[in-house]
Parts: C-alpha cells; sequence; structure tokens
C-alpha cells in the first residue's frame, strides 16, 4: 500500500475523529440498504436525502445550517437539498484541474453517460444509492452492488498490487484491518466521472482511492469515507461520506438499464 504524507494525514484525522460509538464486530457480511430502500425506517433524516449519493463534510454542515435557518421554512425541503448539491459542486470547482476542468464544465444531468446505459465508475458505485451485499470468500470480501448488477473484490490475503494494473471501472483493491475498521487501497481505475449534481468532475488512470467502513451499532449501520486523489484531474482529494442501514432480511434484486424511466 503506497501511503504518502498527506493520504497518512487524512487517514488518521478520520479514524481519530470518529465518534465513541458502541465497539460493532469486524464482520461486514449481510446485505446494506441506502435511504432509497429503506426510507421509512426511524434511523434516517432529512439530511440523509441530501447524502444519499454521499456528502463532503462541508456539504453536510452547509445542508444542515439551511434546514436550521427560519428563513428557510417556506423552502421546500428538496430545494434546500439542491442548493446543497450546487454548494458542494462550486466547493469542488477550484480544485479541478487539468482535464477535469472540461469534464466539470460540460457533463450534467442531461448528458450524463448513464444516460446512454454506460454503467458507473468507481467513484460513484461504491456510494450509489441502491444496497449493496458483502460476503466472504477465502480470506477476502466480495461487495456486489445492486446498482448496475456490478461485482467488486477486496484482496485481504497479503497480495500487493499489480506493477502495472490494466485500468478497470473498478480497479484492483487490497485492504487490511485497522482494528474494527476495513481499509481499502484501489488504483487501476478506468477514467469516469463524479456525480455530476455535487461533483461534476472526472478522474484519470491515476486516480487512487482509499475507502474507510466502519460498523456503528443502534441502529447497526455502516459508514464509508471515501477519499480519491487524481494528480491529473485534482489539486487536492475529492473526499465524501456514506451511511448504509443493516437489513440482513433483504434481497438484492438484478439491475438493469430499462429499469429507469430516464434511460433509453
Amino acid at each position: 500500500m503506497r501511503i504518502t504524507a498527506p493520504r497518512t494525514a487524512w487517514l488518521c484525522f478520520v479514524l481519530l475523529a470518529a465518534p465513541a460509538y458502541t465497539r460493532a464486530q469486524t464482520s461486514l457480511d449481510g446485505v446494506w440498504s441506502g435511504i432509497f430502500t429503506t426510507r421509512h425506517d426511524p434511523y434516517w433524516h432529512i439530511e440523509d436525502w441530501g447524502c444519499f449519493n454521499g456528502c463532503t463534510d462541508e456539504g453536510i454542515a452547509h445542508l444542515k445550517g439551511l434546514l436550521a435557518d427560519p428563513k428557510n421554512d417556506h423552502v421546500p425541503v428538496f430545494a434546500l437539498i439542491g442548493q446543497s448539491w450546487a454548494f458542494m459542486r462550486e466547493s469542488m470547482r477550484p480544485h479541478v484541474i487539468g482535464p477535469g476542468v472540461d469534464i466539470f464544465n460540460t457533463i450534467n444531468d442531461a448528458n450524463d453517460p448513464t444516460l446512454n446505459c454506460e454503467p458507473y465508475g468507481f467513484a460513484r458505485e461504491v456510494v450509489n444509492a441502491l444496497p449493496i451485499e458483502i460476503q466472504r470468500s477465502s480470506k477476502n470480501l466480495v461487495i456486489n452492488y445492486e446498482e448496475w448488477s456490478e461485482t467488486r473484490t477486496i484482496y485481504l490475503d497479503g497480495r500487493a498490487h499489480p506493477k502495472n494494473p490494466k485500468p478497470t471501472r473498478l480497479g484492483h483493491s487490497i485492504g487490511h484491518w485497522d482494528g474494527d475498521v476495513l481499509v481499502v487501497d484501489t488504483v487501476g481505475l478506468s477514467p469516469d466521472i463524479f456525480y455530476p449534481q455535487y461533483a461534476g468532475g472526472g478522474f484519470s488512470e491515476h486516480a487512487h482511492a482509499v475507502e474507510i467502513y466502519t460498523v456503528l451499532e443502534d441502529p447497526r449501520r455502516l459508514r464509508l469515507d471515501l477519499m480519491v486523489e487524481d494528480p491529473t484531474m485534482l489539486s487536492k482529494p475529492f473526499t465524501v461520506h456514506k451511511i448504509w442501514l443493516y437489513k440482513p432480511e433483504m434481497k438484492l434484486v438484478k439491475d438493469s438499464c430499462k429499469d429507469y424511466p430516464t434511460k433509453p
């Protein structure tokens, strides 16, 4: 695992700044649901709708501020969520560089490649709104994503990344446990984009990602802290946070492009 000083600082900050929740088992096995498929669960709050695909720290604080401001009492909730997405997008704009600038300025909801049935790339798939299922496979973990019916292996058997990995949509991922926290390092990613609504930019084959998965209790849920760095496209790492609820009774369904009314 190639660790640079800035990345180490980010990782230490996330681990040390995490709230003191009840110690959880390290098992991530089972199905974890986002708000779309368990919207009536009492755990979810309004800000979870705004962060169903992940939020930056600044975006979360901005949305909470909008919701707490009495001047916004007459504003529809989803309009406030839209404002928070616009805030996150504008916060990212100064940090998009190189070829990413053109992507940032041209990709939007109207020309999103998924409208042509192109599956999500790494940065969107790992925080997608649909359920995920995590299973053990020998010493490794397999994540099955309902969104686009993708499957990904996290290698925990001690192997290193290939020296020259062939870029793929979800890349090559190796992980290790830091106490009860799973840390995943991913390289070998095919170029793709972040969500147009609140990020807009893209990443290249030089991108590198670190994911931190933490199981929290009462209720049992899974938190993801995601960092993507790319010297070609970004002047600073892009970071978001995402929450899933543990729903062992839930079954993943097969996803297909024709199931989306906005897709051809």
